[in-house]
Formats: structure tokens, sequence, C-alpha cells
């Protein structure tokens, strides 16, 4: 049995069947790798810094847009998160644009390891479309300072979105990780 096997089995409880056991571990190109919300190291340098997700009820975005207006808005959302919202074309889009970013701003949050709580703001979560319109996860002020306390040092963050909805409902992954680099200074 190799060291890793011998890890991996002494991590899921002497069992040898690692799939059936309660903590799921996987040997991936001889490195370790589990859900148990530790760093850890992937083969092409990336660790995993946290996981995020949220459901949110778009039908409640939309309720609560209705009866606080501008105010929810802009306690929320960025100007330019609000500005791309104007231009979908349906109310049901509006409505879903939104909750979709919602969504993803508690699942950032959540990546973090801390939920919307203890200084976090709303719109220190940013939704931005990369080149070729993939969603990405822009963090400010205090997010941004969260993420980077845990990168080690020489690494860099990266930061995965995924958006989803089916009426009613939109969804959101993020992914934090690190990857060997230094911060850029922008």
């Amino acid at each position: 049995m190799s060291t890793e096997q011998a890890a991996a089995m002494n991590w899921a409880g002497g069992k040898d069947d690692f799939r059936n056991s309660d903590i799921y571990v996987s040997l991936v190109k001889n490195v370790l790798i589990g859900t148990m919300g530790h760093k850890t190291e992937r083969s092409d340098g990336r660790m995993i810094l946290g996981i995020g997700s949220d459901l949110v009820d778009i039908r409640r975005i939309q309720k609560t847009i209705e009866r606080f207006g501008e105010r929810f808005l802009q306690r929320t959302f960025t100007g330019q998160e609000c500005e791309a919202a104007r231009q979908r074309t349906t109310e049901a889009a509006y409505y879903g644009f939104f909750a979709k970013r919602f969504a993803a701003k508690e699942a950032g949050a959540k990546a973090l390891g801390t939920g919307i709580a203890k200084g976090l703001r709303f719109c220190d979560f940013e939704v931005i479309s990369l080149q070729g319109g993939q969603p990405s996860l822009r963090m400010h002020g205090l997010a941004l300072a969260l993420l980077r306390e845990k990168l080690p040092a020489g690494w860099r963050e990266q930061i995965h979105l995924s958006l989803s909805d089916e009426w009613p409902l939109a969804q959101a992954y993020v992914i934090c990780s690190a990857i060997p680099g230094e911060i850029s200074a922008g």
C-alpha cells in the first residue's frame, strides 16, 4: 500500500472503500484531495480556499425591489450591475438578473467562510462578465481583504462563478482558489 493510500485509508476511518466512507476521499495524481474544508493543493499547483453556493427565490427579490426600490438596489448592487440590469428587455429577465447576482454575493460570502456578516457588505461583491461573456465575481473592500488573508505567500486569487436560473429559482456557485503567482498591483 502506498503512503498516499495509507493516508487516505487513515483519513477515511480505516475503511479501504473510500467512496462508501463518511468522508469522500480521492487520490488524484498522488495528491490527496478531500472535502473537509481544508486547503488542499492539487497537482497543477492550484489550491481551493473556499466554496459557496446559494439558492434564491426570484419572487422574493422582485418583492424586495418593489417594496424598497432604489434604496435596496444601491445597498446591494454596484452601479455597473444596476446599469446592466436596466438593459434587460423583460420583467422576468430583469428580476432574474438581480436574483442571480444576489445569490452570487451570498455564495461568495460563504466561500470566504463568513456569510454576509462581520462588516461584509453586498457591494463588496460584484458580478462581472469576462471576455466571451463568462461571469466572474470581483471582490472589493473587506471581502477582498479576507480572501487575500487566505492566500499563501507568492500566490494570487482566482474566483470561479456559475450562475443558473429556472423560474422561480436562481442559483450561484462560487469557488475561490489560489494559484501560483504574485498579486498584481491593479
